[in-house]
């Protein structure tokens, strides 16, 4: 597991962490789970929907210039800012979002893992990728 022991090494897992949940996570997945899975709480808007998943995809090209330097997000070894971006990946799946060659060769990559398996079995019973 990637441990970071330079400040640079913090400073860049921090990055990757803050553009994950800030821009993945809470300006577009977490949207559209309101306005689409749980509209009868929330209110459903299908403009709201469409206009974060284009904000999703927009950020792409982000991940996928990164993950063509590597196989982690911070270097040679899976670690915090990977398990969050699994996670943004697995639910862009569930909404069919298509991601780009090395975004999807490493969602099947960690896939893989045993670990994520385990997890996900835990967390998911009822699902499958």
């Amino acid at each position: 597991m990637y441990q970071p022991k330079s400040h640079q090494d913090i400073a860049t897992e921090d990055a990757w962490c803050n553009f994950i949940y800030g821009e993945l996570d809470e300006t577009s997945l977490y949207i559209v789970r309101h306005h689409h899975d749980l509209q009868q709480i929330y209110g459903g808007s299908p403009e709201v929907v469409s206009s974060c998943l284009r904000y999703f995809e927009k950020q792409l090209p982000i991940i996928e210039e990164a993950l063509a330097k590597g196989d982690f997000l911070c270097g040679h070894d899976f670690g915090l800012a990977d398990i969050l971006l699994v996670s943004c990946l697995d639910w862009s799946t569930i909404y069919q979002i298509e991601l780009p060659k090395n975004t999807t060769k490493y969602l099947e990559r960690i896939r893989l893992r045993d670990a994520y398996r385990k997890a996900f079995k835990i967390n998911y019973k009822n699902l499958v990728l």
